[in-house]
């Protein structure tokens, strides 16, 4: 059975607040084997897409995400699907997981994958990049090789996380990232999404005071 679900987004720019999504892209493992699968969900020129508008895909897309989710830096990919509407149960993030692992070095994908994944390159970004496309320009690119660079995200992602959980065991951080770490991650993405309760009054006068 389905215990385990790596999710990753292409979107169309940077920021939620005006931009959309792209594509989606989920890994997870079933009797031992690795299956990923990525759609489209912006129109593309002889591809299906998703429609997000459509109330039968959006029924079935929030089956899946009611699960725990796994993302890399999902305070990115979270604010998209929160805008979209959609409740997602943020689960784990290999992002913060490879700063109880090793705080000092950087902590993108493509770094991580290149040291823990030996195997395998992002070479479906370096064709991107050969078209002339950077980052955040990927939606206007071929959708085959926009799906294909989805599915590398999901896929490495997927393979962090179990090489991170064994590394923080190793470490005696495993009880401090479930229990602490990433709570405190779910509280942050919420801040950042919905704002916060401040009182101008008292800020101002400590402000003052401390001044």
């Amino acid at each position: 059975s389905v215990t385990e679900r790596y999710c990753d987004l292409e979107t169309t720019g940077l920021e939620y607040t005006n931009e959309s999504i792209a594509s989606i892209s989920f890994t997870t493992e079933i009797d031992k084997e690795i299956y990923s699968i990525a759609f489209l969900t912006i129109p593309k020129e002889m591809w299906w897409n998703a429609d997000l508008g459509d109330g039968e895909i959006r029924e079935a897309l929030q089956k899946v995400f009611v699960h725990p989710i796994d993302f890399h830096d999902g305070l990115f990919d979270i604010r998209f699907l929160w805008k979209a509407g959609f409740q997602v149960n943020y689960n784990f993030d290999t992002a913060d997981a490879h700063l109880m692992v090793d705080e000092n070095s950087p902590h993108n994908m493509r770094y991580l994958i290149s040291i823990y994944n030996k195997f395998g390159q992002l070479t479906h970004k370096n064709a991107f990049a050969e078209l002339g496309f950077q980052e955040g320009e990927y939606h206007k690119g071929p959708a085959e090789l926009l799906l294909k660079i989805n599915i590398d995200d999901t896929y490495h992602g997927y393979l962090l996380k179990g090489k991170f959980q064994e590394l923080m065991k190793k470490e005696k951080t495993d009880a401090f990232f479930k229990k602490i770490q990433m709570p405190f991650k779910r509280v942050l993405a919420k801040m950042s999404y919905r704002g916060i309760m401040m009182d101008r009054e008292r800020i101002h006068s400590t402000s003052a005071k401390y001044r």
